[in-house]
This record gives C-alpha cells, sequence and structure tokens, in this order.
C-alpha cells in the first residue's frame, strides 16, 4: 500500500511550504523502495531547498534510500558539486559523504575541487 502513495507524497516535494517539502521527504525515507532513482533524483531538487529543513530531510532521505556506492547517485551528486549554489554543494557534499564507499576514487576526484572553493563551508 505505501508503495502506491509514492508517487502522491513525491509531488508534495514542490509544495509551496518548505515544512510540507521535509515532511514529504521524511515520508518518502519510510515508503519509497530502496534505490529508487525516480524518487531520489526528486529529492536531490531539495538539496538546494531554501528551507533548512526540507534540505535536511532531503540528504537523511537520499543517504537513506541509497544503497552505499550505487554509481547513479554517487555520479549524480558528485556533479551537484559543480553548481554555484552553495547550499546544494554542501547538501550534495553531505550526501555523498553517507552514501558513497570510502576510498572511491571518482569521489575523491570530485572532492579535490571543493578544497580551493570560496566558501569555507564547502572547504571543510
Amino acid at each position: 500500500a505505501g508503495s502506491r502513495l509514492v508517487p502522491r507524497i513525491t509531488e508534495c516535494l514542490h509544495d509551496y511550504q518548505g515544512r510540507v517539502r521535509a515532511a514529504a521527504a521524511r515520508t518518502l525515507s519510510c515508503l519509497a523502495p530502496r534505490n529508487d532513482l525516480t524518487t531520489i533524483r526528486s529529492l536531490m531538487n531539495l538539496l538546494g531547498d531554501d528551507c533548512p529543513d526540507a534540505c535536511q530531510a532531503a540528504v537523511t532521505c537520499i543517504s537513506q534510500l541509497t544503497e552505499t556506492g550505487n554509481a547513479i547517485v554517487t555520479r549524480e551528486l558528485a556533479a551537484m558539486l559543480n553548481l554555484a549554489d552553495t547550499t546544494t554543494r554542501w547538501a550534495a557534499l553531505e550526501t555523498l559523504a553517507r552514501t558513497s564507499r570510502r576510498g572511491d576514487e571518482a569521489v575523491v576526484a570530485s572532492l579535490v575541487p571543493c578544497l580551493e572553493d570560496m566558501n569555507l563551508d564547502i572547504r571543510s
């Protein structure tokens, strides 16, 4: 029954209220199937959300839904490190830290430019 609710709850990720977006992300972490790329990609859109609770809920949910080392998710998160928005980059870094395999060479290579980022939150 829960999986039938996933598309409707995913729609709530676009609600105008941040607390609704955050609640939807938390709910999806309980209902969506593991490694469901459609849901994970929808949640990735919240990584730059202007509501900190929605952004953090997305980080947590993606981490819970993603199998450690999922190459597709890792590649898409690493690509987000090149975006201009600091919140998005920080959230992508946090999510990568939770979902990537330790020592993954592609992840390490994507992190090297972050060491010279203008923003201290990204560098640290």
